[in-house]
């Protein structure tokens, strides 16, 4: 069977059968729907649900919070229509998946190697304005109209630069050029903002941040903000393998300086003996349920490794009492 997909805020309809997912029918025919893991995981890809029905791929793992199962919301990267079916997207990109149209060209005014990882900042044009929320992300084009996503790591609006934090992997297809041939005053082409991770703004609880390698950067971002109120304590667990993997290490004492009740845990799970190290050893989930008994009145933000993220939500619902809503997460997947 052949069915309809209007996509109600962009006015596009595309056709979905009955063997593919409606992420893959949008695909085949051109419609570019956000997507990150494609696994059911990081949720980049949902849509609401308005009318007509969807089901789900025998054995797909579906990470949808239950509020967003009771909103309608469902992923398309998993998802078969069962009918003809209406979708709300949003058009600013802010929590629910949209179809992408419009790229802008970016400068490259600043690339520097920190380990494994580089930061990169880019110019915005005197034409484009980029008013993100701390947590969001942009893509970056990488050639044959493929692009890759990258947490921002600054607030843009205020100066008119992005800054991301891009790991090098052999054989990648953007950290290649980035490490090899992309020099400065280079054009770039970007688009976005998008992504749904970002702070509660009415919540009052207490904070914990845990992230992993370039899982950092988002988390840098809220940071920055200037928006997390003085009055809320804040626990912060970075980890990663090796000394390296805290890449950012040597500039956040200006943030702990920002909050005073900022508290800061470097973790390493597998540091060299050249690493010198005399900080935490462990998991970077484990090491907060060593420090942190019970999280019921704490919002908790996970960003970095999907196993990490995995990990730490079991635990920490099952183990250290925090409520699912409660629990805020953005997976990175090593895409090539």
């Amino acid at each position: 069977m052949v069915y309809n997909v209007f996509l109600q805020s962009d006015e596009v309809t595309f056709s979905a059968n009955e063997h593919e997912t409606i992420l893959e029918s949008a695909k085949r025919q051109n419609i570019n729907l956000q997507q990150g893991c494609v696994k059911g995981v990081c949720r980049v890809c949902k849509l609401k649900l308005i009318s007509g029905g969807v089901e789900y791929r025998s054995g797909s793992t579906v990470c949808l919070t239950e509020d967003e199962v009771a909103g309608n919301y469902f992923l398309p990267c998993c998802a078969i229509a069962t009918s003809d079916i209406v979708c709300a997207t949003n058009s600013q990109g802010t929590g629910v998946a949209r179809v992408s149209r419009r790229k802008e060209g970016v400068l490259v005014v600043h690339k520097e190697e920190k380990g494994s990882v580089f930061i990169l900042r880019l110019k915005l044009s005197v034409h484009t304005m980029i008013v993100a929320n701390p947590g969001q992300y942009i893509e970056v084009e990488v050639g044959d109209g493929l692009f890759r996503a990258y947490s921002i790591a600054n607030i843009p609006h205020k100066d008119g630069v992005v800054e991301l934090h891009v790991r090098y992997r052999r054989g990648g297809v953007f950290s290649e050029r980035l490490k090899h041939s992309i020099q400065l005053n280079d054009v770039l082409w970007i688009r976005g903002p998008y992504g749904d991770f970002k702070l509660d703004d009415a919540s009052e609880r207490n904070l914990l941040f845990i992230a992993t390698g370039t899982g950092f950067s988002p988390i840098l971002s809220m940071l920055a903000s200037g928006t997390i109120d003085s009055g809320r304590v804040i626990h912060f667990y970075w980890g990663g393998r090796s000394y390296e993997d805290l890449y950012f290490l040597e500039s956040i004492a200006s943030l702990i300086n920002d909050y005073k009740s900022l508290h800061f845990k470097p973790v390493l799970s597998s540091p060299s003996r050249w690493d010198d190290w005399e900080g935490m050893v462990g998991y970077v989930q484990n090491c907060v349920m060593d420090g942190i008994d019970c999280l019921r009145d704490f919002d908790v933000y996970a960003c970095g490794s999907p196993d990490m993220i995995q990990d730490a939500f079991n635990l920490f619902t099952t183990q250290c009492n925090l409520p699912a809503g409660q629990f805020y997460s953005d997976a990175f997947y090593n895409n090539q």
